[in-house]
Parts: structure tokens; sequence; C-alpha cells
């Protein structure tokens, strides 16, 4: 089983369950390492993402978005700040959530698309910037 599998409890048959030749969507909780405050988040996907969220502490009273792209563009791949630091802490839960749509560059050429570095291929990655307690 590969690490990223592992990593996000999934399968490869969990993840191309909901995949209907169009659009195939992705998911990864992970959990904050240490308390702290959460400054600046980044999301990074290639030019078949259509959607990308990250969540902190979803599905409970403290859930909150700290990044919503609805409508994903390849230029959007940088660091965002937070306009408020938010406190959190060891052990929350951050929902990673990611979408693609093959219908986003209708010119390419169809093929088996995998995780990968290159432009043509995908990925759904996401990291935050953690100012940890002393």
């Amino acid at each position: 089983e590969s690490g990223l599998l592992m990593l996000c409890r999934q399968t490869p048959e969990g993840l191309t369950k909901d995949f209907d030749g169009n659009v195939a969507r992705s998911s990864c909780v992970s959990r904050v390492p240490q308390d702290g405050q959460i400054v600046g988040v980044l999301g990074h996907m290639h030019t078949l993402g259509k959607s990308f969220r990250l969540t902190i502490a979803p599905g409970t009273d403290r859930e909150q978005i700290l990044l919503d792209i609805p409508e994903w563009s390849f230029d959007w791949q940088m660091n965002y700040g937070l306009a408020k630091p938010l406190r959190v802490k060891a052990g929350e839960e951050i929902l990673m959530e990611c979408s693609w749509d093959r219908r986003t560059d209708p010119e390419r050429e169809p093929k088996y698309i995998v995780f990968a570095e290159g432009t043509e291929d995908e990925m759904c990655f996401g990291t935050y910037g953690l100012v940890v307690d002393d």
C-alpha cells in the first residue's frame, strides 16, 4: 500500500468509487501535531483541478474553513496568510478535499492520470503554517 493511501486511510477502490468518467474527488484527514496558531495555508493541484478546501475540526462546533477555492486555477498555488491567526490544539483534525474534472482541458489527449509532479499529472496537496506554543 502506498504511503499516501496509508496516510489518508484510503484504498484505490475507495478513491475511485464515485468517479463518473469526468470528475474525481479525494480527501485526507490529518491531525495538528502541536498546540499553536495556524498563520497561513496553501493548496496545490495541477491543470485539471476543480476545487480545493481545507477545514479545521470538521463536523465539530469549532469547524472552520481555512481555504476554499471552489473553482481552482493553476495560478493560485501560493501561501495565503490568514487575516487572523487561528488557535489550534494538538490532535485536532484537518480535512483536505480536492476534486478534478477532465473537462477542464478538453483538448488534452485522454490518458491515465497519476499522482505525480508533472503538470499533466495531478496532485491533492496542502500545507499550513503552524507557529507552535513555547
